[in-house]
């Protein structure tokens, strides 16, 4: 992953909308320890899982943010969470990441509910920053 740029973080990080969290669900140890090591140092506060089964078990008692969300997982996939939290009335700005379904998932983005982007992996530290300041958007 590319190294990120703090002063556009610390922008965003100061202003008084970006009081939310990162919900990064990760099924990837090396990049879930990464993304959150990167996160937390530019100032952002992140709580990861690993499967989706283990956000949706706390999802309604996490408070307002933003869901860094793979795709693809073992059991249940990143889709299959965001259809049982539009069922469920959550309204959570996801942004997708995938290394493998990026074209497929750009292409369904727009149907699919709260999807703010879709990022290929590996990230890249300007493009993840401006996905989430689009989420902070929708908040």
């Amino acid at each position: 992953m590319e190294q990120f740029f703090p002063q556009p973080a610390e922008a965003l990080a100061s202003s008084p909308e970006a009081d939310f969290t990162v919900f990064l669900v990760e099924n990837d140890e090396a990049a879930r320890h990464s993304l959150v090591a990167s996160l937390d140092a530019l100032g952002f506060d992140v709580k990861s899982f690993e499967s989706c089964e283990e956000y949706l078990a706390s999802a309604d008692t996490l408070g307002k943010g933003c869901l860094l969300l793979d795709y693809h997982f073992n059991g249940m996939s990143g889709l299959d969470l965001l259809d049982r939290l539009d069922a469920a009335g959550f309204s959570v700005p996801t942004i997708l990441i995938s290394g493998r379904f990026g074209g497929f998932l750009r292409k369904r983005a727009p149907g699919i509910p709260n999807v703010v982007t879709v990022l290929d992996k590996p990230l890249k530290g300007r493009d993840l920053l401006e996905a989430l300041r689009l989420a902070q958007l929708r908040l």
